[in-house]
C-alpha cells in the first residue's frame, strides 16, 4: 500500500513540473495539486481592471440553457450566490488549457465526483478566459457554493482559504493537506495568485452539506 502511495505521489510530482514548466494538457489520470492554471493570464489584462473585477466572466443562461450544458461537453453547473444571481459557470472534465480550461472550469482526473465522500478539486482562471475565478477569495464562512450536475442538486458551504507554493500537490489529496482517509465531501478551488501572476496557488475549500437527488 505505501509503495502503491509513493508511487502515485510520485506521478503527481512528475505532472506539477511539467505543468508549472510549461502550459501543457495534462495526460495523468492521477490528480494533480497545482496546476499552470495562470500562465495564460499574465498577458493582456491590465492590474487596474483584474483588481476591479472589470472581466466579461462566462455564465450560462439561466433556465433550460444551464441543465442543457450537462452532458454536452460538461460534467455540471457552479453557482455561488456570494458572487452574484447570475454567476453560473460550466465544469468540465480535466485541466487541460486547450480543452477545458480556457472555456470553462476544470475537474481534476482522479478525484472525487461532485458530492461524493473525498475531495471534489477544481482548477480555473482569475484574469483571463472569462476569469470565473476572480473573486474566489471574496467568499464568507458558511457562503453557499452549489454544484448540478445530471443526476443531483449539490451543496457545499465555504469553510477556508489559503495561499501555498505553485508545487503544492497535497491540496488535491482526498483529504486536502492531510494523510487521513476522507471521511466527508470537500470542495477544492485551485487558481493562481497573485493576480496576473503564477508565483503561488489560492486554495479555497468547502465541506459538503446536503446532496438533493433530481
Amino acid at each position: 500500500m505505501r509503495a502503491t502511495r509513493r508511487s502515485a505521489r510520485a506521478v503527481l510530482a512528475l505532472g506539477v513540473l511539467a505543468v508549472t514548466a510549461a502550459v501543457v494538457p495534462l495526460t495523468v489520470a492521477a490528480p494533480v495539486g497545482a496546476v499552470g492554471v495562470g500562465a495564460a493570464e499574465v498577458g493582456g489584462v491590465s492590474r487596474t481592471a483584474a483588481e476591479s473585477g472589470a472581466f466579461d466572466t462566462r455564465t450560462v443562461a439561466a433556465g433550460p440553457l444551464r441543465s442543457a450544458a450537462i452532458g454536452n461537453g460538461s460534467i455540471g453547473i457552479l453557482r455561488i450566490p456570494r458572487l452574484g444571481g447570475d454567476y453560473a459557470q460550466e465544469i468540465g472534465e480535466g485541466v487541460s488549457e486547450r480543452t477545458v480550461l480556457n472555456t470553462r472550469i476544470g475537474h481534476f482526473p482522479g478525484t472525487a465526483a461532485a458530492g461524493e465522500v473525498g475531495n471534489f478539486a477544481l482548477a480555473g482562471h482569475r484574469t483571463s478566459h472569462h476569469a470565473p475565478l476572480l473573486r474566489i477569495n471574496e467568499l464568507v464562512v458558511g457562503d453557499e457554493i452549489l454544484v448540478e450536475t445530471a443526476t443531483s442538486n449539490i451543496v457545499y458551504k465555504f469553510r477556508s482559504l489559503e495561499y501555498v507554493s505553485a508545487s503544492a500537490i497535497d491540496v488535491t489529496w482526498p483529504t486536502p493537506r492531510s494523510e487521513s482517509p476522507a471521511t466527508t465531501g470537500t470542495i477544492t478551488f485551485v487558481a493562481c495568485n497573485p493576480l496576473r501572476s503564477t508565483a503561488e496557488r489560492i486554495i479555497v475549500y468547502g465541506v459538503l452539506d446536503r446532496v438533493t437527488p433530481k
